[in-house]
């Protein structure tokens, strides 16, 4: 693996990471799993989060290349299994296919399509 491509993978889990980070403060405060256990909201920095996350993510992207890849989809997934514990009335399919559309539109505008 090239310098270049640890790079760009670094990069790429920077990113990630960031918004991970900023999901994981979200229900750190919102989250309706944490509610139903009785724990409550807290009271989190959302600037510590992203840039925590970045800072892992990018670690891992510049030592693991293109395996962040699957370790940022791994912990996506994982963030989604934790919020539905408490709803089981909720489909996976649906916050799937909310993904889906947000990840095109994304890309589209990126691309500028849009």
């Amino acid at each position: 693996m090239t310098l270049s491509d640890r790079f760009t993978a670094a990069l790429m889990g920077a990113l990630f990471g960031s918004l991970i980070g900023l999901a994981v403060a979200w229900l750190a405060m919102f989250s309706a799993t944490l509610h139903l256990l009785g724990i409550g909201s807290h009271a989190v920095s959302y600037e510590t989060s992203a840039m925590t996350g970045a800072a892992f993510f990018a670690t891992c992207g510049a030592l693991f290349g293109s395996s962040t890849g699957t370790l940022v989809g791994l912990v996506l997934a994982g963030l989604f299994e934790f919020e539905r514990l408490g709803d089981d009335r909720r489909r996976a399919w649906t916050i799937e296919l909310v993904l889906l559309l947000v990840g095109i539109g994304v890309i589209l505008w990126i691309s500028g399509a849009l």
